[in-house]
């Protein structure tokens, strides 16, 4: 009995206990990843086909080569150019899948998962997310807490209002 109550204490020592900063900050960093990875609805799309099946033809379309540095190939950026909606997509040129690099979004019509919308106001986004890792008088960006690269979300103002979000996401 008393060898089960001493494992008790010994394991609630190892517990961390977070201060109402801890938490806080914690809930903060949770709410920004989510809106980082969670905030877009392009999980099932690997391909420049996936992309155009699911949101039209884009009104415009620029390539740009990009040498990639771990292989001998040359990769391909695709931008894609939508009313309210822009795309940089890296398309691996070995296998033709696709990976996002930036994502940015001017107009509701576009449905996105994001908590935070085009009209949502600073004081929406400061509560959802707390304080932003760059702050201006037109821009707030947020850096993904829990990650290896420096994935953001940048939140642009006219006034109080967001008027448009970019997805970045960095790519070694």
């Amino acid at each position: 009995m008393n060898d089960v109550f001493l494992m008790c204490i010994l394991s609630l020592a190892t517990v961390p206990v977070l201060t109402p900063a801890q938490s806080q900050t914690a809930a903060f960093d949770t709410a920004i990843d989510g809106i980082i990875f969670g905030g877009l609805p392009f999980k099932a799309l690997t391909t420049l086909a996936d992309f155009q099946q699911k949101l039209g033809k884009p009104g415009s379309v620029r390539t740009q080569p990009v040498e990639n540095r771990h292989t001998s190939e040359t990769d391909v950026v695709h931008h894609f150019d939508y009313r309210g909606l822009a795309l940089d997509l890296y398309e691996i040129t070995h296998d033709h899948n696709v990976v996002i690099l930036r994502v940015e979004l001017s107009d509701n019509r576009w449905n996105f998962p994001a908590k935070i919308r085009i009209g949502s106001t600073r004081g929406d986004v400061s509560r959802l997310l707390g304080k932003a890792t760059k702050e201006s008088n037109s821009e707030w960006e947020y850096l993904c807490a829990d990650c290896v690269y420096e994935n953001t979300i940048t939140f642009k103002f006219s006034g109080e209002k967001v008027v448009a979000m970019k997805w970045e996401f960095a790519l070694d």
